[in-house]
């Protein structure tokens, strides 16, 4: 693990402070690698006398990446920057180092602390309950987490579970808060939002936007966080 910018060699040297190793085909002083820019570039220089190799090519000096494979002497390595994933707030619940898996952690740690609405897209069976879950876990709302699958409301009664309604709305309605009510300070997760009536999305739109909500029957809009 490279945690400074200061070099570490890997070598034979019996004093070598990095990777020491007992390959007799490499050099005491082998090669050198160091961070920069903060731990977001690795940079290598060779300095022995048999040659280092990456990706299967020679390789002198010059920049790391990620999934790039060094081999000294009969000796492999296998390069991966992991600044951003082990420091600071975790996402635990979403596992695995394939270069895409650590692409949608990063981006759940950078929107999570925001306040934006976020839309998240997959197939079914993809985990986009576990992404909602992990951007409410790492944004420390104080409300609820509350998921709903839109495609099991009945289409009658979707306006009213979603925005609530007030009191006399309809014959024997007493007061009730909706979904976007119950998520007040938290998270609301809509499943399978594009399956809800057509006619419900204009007024969804208008809650995103204006971040309130007015429920079926009533005339005052109540402010959402």
């Amino acid at each position: 693990k490279l945690i400074r910018s200061k070099p570490i060699t890997i070598g034979r040297s019996p004093d070598n402070t990095g990777f020491k190793l007992m390959d007799p085909r490499v050099s005491r002083t082998h090669c050198s690698l160091w961070t920069r820019s903060k731990g977001q570039e690795i940079l290598f220089r060779d300095s022995s006398s048999n040659g280092s190799f990456v990706n299967g090519r020679p390789f002198d000096r010059g920049r790391l990446s990620n999934g790039d494979v060094l081999r000294v002497g009969d000796s492999f390595f296998l390069i991966r920057n992991a600044i951003g994933e082990e420091d600071g707030p975790q996402v635990k619940a979403i596992v695995g180092n394939a270069p895409e898996i650590r692409k949608l952690r990063r981006a759940i740690m950078t929107v999570a602390p925001t306040d934006a609405t976020v839309l998240v897209m997959g197939e079914s069976g993809t985990g986009k309950e576990l992404v909602a879950r992990e951007l409410h876990r790492l944004s420390n709302r104080c409300g609820p987490f509350i998921a709903v699958n839109c495609s099991a409301i009945t289409a009658s009664l979707a306006e009213s579970q979603l925005f609530g309604h007030a009191s006399g709305a309809f014959t024997g309605a007493r007061e009730h808060r909706g979904f976007f009510q119950q998520a007040h300070q938290g998270t609301l997760f809509l499943d399978e939002v594009g399956e809800l009536p057509p006619e419900i999305q204009p007024k969804l739109l208008r809650i995103l936007e204006e971040r309130t909500v007015t429920p079926v029957g009533s005339m005052m809009s109540i402010p959402l966080d």
